[in-house]
Order: C-alpha cells, then structure tokens, then sequence
C-alpha cells in the first residue's frame, strides 16, 4: 500500500481551496468597501451636523432679520443677515464655487471648508412668514469622495427649519 496522495486528490483539495479563497477575498472587499463609505458618510454627518446646529442656534436667538418683508417671501437665498437683541449682526452665506458655507460676525468663520467636500447649497436659506412671524429654512448637501469610484462617495443632505424666540 502505497502512503500519499492522488493527483485527483490533490487537485480536488486545490479546487476547493480556491473557493475558499474567492469566498474570503470578497467578503473582505465588501467589507472593506463598506467601511470605507461609512467613514465618508461619518465625516460629512460630523461637518454637517455641526455647521447646522451653529446656524439654528444663532438664528434661533435672533431679535430681527436684515430686509424682512422682502427676504421672507419663500425665494431661495444664497445668504441671511440677522441681528442678536444687542443690534449686532451674523450673516450666513454660501458659496457653491469655492464649496465653502461661512458665518460672518466680527469676522468671518468658515462653518464647512474642506476641500475634499463639495456643497451644493443651491436652496440654501428660505425664509416665510408664519403668523407675522419668520420661518427660516436652511438646506445643502455635502459630497465627499472619488467619483470615479461610486463605492468610495457618499452625498448627505441637511435641512433644518428654524423659528426664531425673539419675534
């Protein structure tokens, strides 16, 4: 009796083994995959989040907006000018070609600028007067990676609708 192998055998083993590789080489791209886009998705929730939640909470303590009765008329806007109960004032724009949205006080503070993100802010700031009372609107969109490889991009989209207390 001969001790070893077959060459049916070993190529039988061969074969599946090889399944196996496959199998595991694209459970480990799918999952590299994904969490290469959760990371994408993570950093413009961050930025977003937090550009939205300086912007509500300005706007939200306004005492008054620069031009109301024409800039509350439902027109999508590109920037807003408000002013605190001491008279001073915060103005919010966007600027899709530089993919920058920035609040401008004493001086200017870039709330989202990086150059890896593009902003679409096309339906930026809307304001409406509810009851006399205005109801701003902020809206944009935040996309982050190469686009030439859509497993690696991911687009956020932000809106909030803010009443301010001081009316």
């Amino acid at each position: 009796m001969k001790k070893g192998f077959t060459l049916i055998e070993i190529m039988v083993i061969m074969g599946i083994m090889g399944v196996i590789g496959v199998a595991v080489a694209s459970i480990f791209l799918t999952t590299s995959k994904s969490t290469m886009k959760t990371k994408v998705i993570n950093d413009l929730k961050q930025q977003g989040d937090s550009a939205m939640s300086i912007m509500e909470k300005i706007i939200r303590s306004a005492g008054s907006i620069e031009n109301m009765a024409t800039v509350c008329n439902g027109a999508a806007r590109q920037d807003l000018t408000i002013y605190d109960l001491g008279n001073n004032s915060a103005r919010f724009y966007c600027d899709d070609s530089a993919d920058r949205i920035a609040s401008q006080a004493a001086t200017t503070n870039y709330l989202i600028a990086d150059d890896e993100v593009e902003i679409d802010c096309s339906n930026f700031i809307t304001c409406n007067l509810t009851g006399g009372n205005p109801e701003v609107t902020i809206r944009f969109s935040l996309t982050k990676g190469d686009s030439a490889n859509p497993d690696n991009q991911a687009t956020v989209e932000f809106k909030s609708t803010v009443v301010p207390r001081n009316f």
